[in-house]
């Protein structure tokens, strides 16, 4: 799952569903060029 790194929300959302941080990168937005985060699921 790929997400805005400045969205605070859905940060502690994917932390609180047990997604771990894979990788930080720019991504395309519709608003523009923004820092994201790709997760994956950690928890069993």
């Amino acid at each position: 799952m790929s997400e805005a790194a400045h969205d605070l929300g859905s940060r502690r959302m994917s932390q609180r569903s047990g997604m771990g941080l894979v990788s930080s990168e720019e991504c395309d937005f519709v608003s523009g060029k923004f820092a994201c985060d790709l997760r994956e699921i950690t928890r069993e």
